[in-house]
């Protein structure tokens, strides 16, 4: 029993030159720090670069700096912000024939061609427009409706070319063919802009420019409906908001 209580009140002496590297340390430490802000205190601060680190404090701490540099957001439109690119027009190109070759009317109807730098959509015949009138009949407004879905969400400039056959012209309404084709290529870029497309529409007007150039072999009657009809060009390059 003696012995087990000499052992419990045993305590080992600890030597102190065991913790005398922790003081040592300590001091480097002290000494460095001393050391530091002697050099931060004996620095000659440059005006210029203080002028800089305190104006993009006092910017970033403007309560008022969004005030006085935001715009409506009206002005502010998602292909900007995102920087979104033009489509490519072979991508573009199986789309539109999906969904040409999908629907009755618009097979009859339009005639999709591609070249190097653009995509035609061509909306052909009497069903568009009736002989002398820039009016939109109801299958157009139902072609465009279909088509303009699909370039509402495209970034590609759009041109509209109107086209005339080249047979003479009735009544006092229009000089000659060329104004014609112009107002009904005006009246195609007007339903897509008031049906929701939001970039800019270059129109022309080509009279009966496009006659001469359809291929040879057609009949008369071929070669008249061709002529009169309205072309959607798709550019390569992208188009600019509408303002």
């Amino acid at each position: 029993m003696n012995k087990k209580t000499e052992f419990q009140d045993y305590e080992p002496e600890v030597s102190n030159t065991q913790s005398m590297w922790v003081l040592s340390y300590c001091d480097l430490l002290c000494q460095l720090i001393c050391f530091f802000v002697l050099l931060f205190a004996s620095a000659t601060v440059k005006k210029q670069e203080w002028e800089k680190i305190r104006t993009s404090f006092a910017q970033r701490l403007d309560p008022t700096k969004d005030a006085k540099n935001s715009k409506p957001a009206a002005e502010i439109s998602i292909e900007k912000a995102f920087n979104i690119d033009a489509q490519n027009l072979g991508y573009l190109k199986n789309i539109l024939r999906e969904k040409i070759m999908s629907n009755a009317a618009l097979k009859d109807q339009v005639i999709l061609q591609e070249t190097d730098d653009r995509l035609v959509i061509s909306i052909t015949g009497d069903s568009s427009f009736l002989r002398g009138s820039t009016k939109i009949t109801p299958q157009l407004e139902t072609t465009l409706a279909i088509l303009g879905n699909i370039l509402h969400n495209t970034y590609n400039r759009v041109e509209i070319h109107g086209n005339a056959d080249p047979n003479p012209i009735s009544g006092k309404s229009f000089p000659s063919n060329w104004e014609l084709s112009l107002t009904r290529a005006q009246a195609v870029g007007n339903y897509l802009r008031d049906n929701g497309y939001p970039y800019h529409l270059s129109v022309y007007g080509r009279g009966d420019s496009a006659y001469s150039g359809l291929p040879e072999g057609l009949s008369a009657k071929q070669r008249e409906r061709l002529s009169r009809r309205i072309d959607i060009i798709i550019r390569a390059d992208r188009a600019e908001a509408h303002t």
